[in-house]
């Protein structure tokens, strides 16, 4: 079975806040990330992707089965980038076996322009990883990423093809539409960057 890209609707939206705490728990071997009171990590932007039209969740799938997930955040116009790969999550059992590549390669096929991709250097697998991803594009631009003195940065070029998304819309094509129910209040330390090494490219 392939690698599918599924936007996540707002009634799956438990099913993707689980897998962000599976994802930070991973990541908070190497960085300090505390779990809060209530048994959470907090995560701060997590309301945001069921609110605001620049943003858009996906689950990654083999088949039927849930395997991860990849948050894209859309440019408000302030950066050098057009679009940010700002979460990516693989379980650990369908790692190393190209998934991740497959479903990266379509995530950033799908809106045409300049995409951002940030890594924290001390997380090698996950250096390695985007490196292996920006190695299958032509127009690519390694660099610094600004504002943080252990992270580099990707900017990647892509043209779409025949997935391309009309930013701004869902996954048949409509206005996204904001949604009200809330998991703000989830403490813990801010998660500001995904198991793989990208992450939001600065606090908000």
């Amino acid at each position: 079975m392939g690698v599918e890209l599924q936007e996540v609707h707002p009634l799956e939206r438990d099913a993707l806040w689980r897998l962000k705490q599976l994802c930070i728990h991973d990541y908070s071997e190497s960085d300090r990330f505390e779990i809060g009171p209530e048994g959470n990590f907090n995560y701060r932007w997590f309301d945001a992707y069921f609110r605001e039209a620049e943003r858009y969740p996906f689950f990654i799938r083999i088949g039927e089965q849930l395997s991860g997930f990849v948050m894209v955040r859309e440019s408000n116009g302030e950066e050098d980038w057009d679009f940010q790969i700002a979460e990516f999550f693989i379980l650990r059992r369908y790692r190393r076996m190209g998934i991740g590549r497959d479903a990266a390669r379509q995530v950033l096929r799908m809106f045409p322009g300049v995409w951002g991709i940030s890594f924290n250097d001390e997380n090698t697998p996950a250096a390695n990883f985007w490196r292996s991803v920006a190695g299958q594009f032509e127009q690519v631009l390694l660099q610094r990423d600004p504002g943080y003195e252990n992270r580099g940065r990707y900017l990647i070029t892509t043209g779409g093809g025949a997935a391309n998304r009309v930013p701004g819309t869902d996954r048949t094509g409509q206005p996204k539409i904001p949604h009200s129910h809330s998991y703000g209040s989830v403490s813990g330390a801010p998660a500001d960057r995904a198991e793989s090494g990208s992450g939001e490219d600065k606090p908000e």
